[in-house]
């Protein structure tokens, strides 16, 4: 099992130009995952929508995107109205993702875009951020179960306050139906990161050095570096 081949790097482009110094960044790494945030993203100043296809094309066949368009209540950082946001969804969606990270509440209030998913071939990732803390175990098992009815995959993300927290979140690696993705953000919450990828989630987060997109990420040389130790230990 090589757990470095289960790294995604999360980007946050503000412009087309910033997009493609990223992954010229990125590309050094050769990893199979891609995060972009586009909520974070100036559109109206970005009109070539054809570059930002090409940008990405050229990247490479063989790494897997992930798109996100954050909402705000999660952690996301754009600021217009929530129908903007769903017109950037679809949008983005024609750039045909491997992956597509929609919170559980957008699919509840817009399920349309299941069939849009499904139509372009897109994999849902069916999500949840809880930044105020992480929950009991049995509200986790609640949500995980949202989420798997919902998506292809299931991402359960909450807030460690404390260390224990992090137990809560990877003993839903023993109830999980589907693919799943579950950890702690928060210095606390490192540990989570790491141990997920060993128990069964199909990647796991990280950033570019000093790009840090979320509470406690780690970067992508201390990511690799424990995931190294790990599977040296695991072999």
């Amino acid at each position: 099992m090589n757990l470095t081949d289960k790294i995604c790097v999360t980007l946050m482009p503000e412009k087309t130009g910033q997009l493609k110094f990223l992954l010229s960044k990125t590309g050094k790494y050769r990893v199979k995952y891609v995060e972009v945030r586009w909520d974070i993203f100036n559109f109206k100043e970005s009109k070539n929508f054809s570059e930002i296809a090409e940008t990405l094309h050229d990247f490479g066949e063989e790494t897997k995107f992930i798109f996100t368009v954050r909402r705000k209540e999660e952690g996301g950082y754009f600021r217009g109205q929530e129908k903007e946001r769903l017109e950037i969804v679809r949008k983005v969606t024609e750039l045909s993702p491997h992956f597509f990270d929609l919170e559980i509440e957008t699919i509840k209030d817009n399920p349309s875009l299941l069939d849009l998913m499904d139509e372009k071939g897109v994999e849902v990732i069916a999500s949840h951020h809880d930044f105020t803390g992480t929950p009991e175990e049995g509200s986790l098992n609640e949500k995980l179960k949202d989420a798997e009815s919902k998506g292809d995959i299931a991402k359960i993300v909450t807030f460690a306050k404390e260390t224990s927290d992090n137990l809560k979140i990877l003993n839903l690696y023993k109830v999980k139906r589907k693919k799943l993705i579950a950890f702690c953000m928060g210095s606390l919450g490192l540990i989570s990161r790491v141990l997920g990828v060993y128990l069964g989630a199909p990647f796991t987060y990280c950033s570019l050095p000093n790009e840090k997109a979320a509470p406690g990420q780690p970067s992508i040389n201390e990511l690799r570096g424990f995931l190294n130790v790990l599977a040296s230990r695991t072999e």
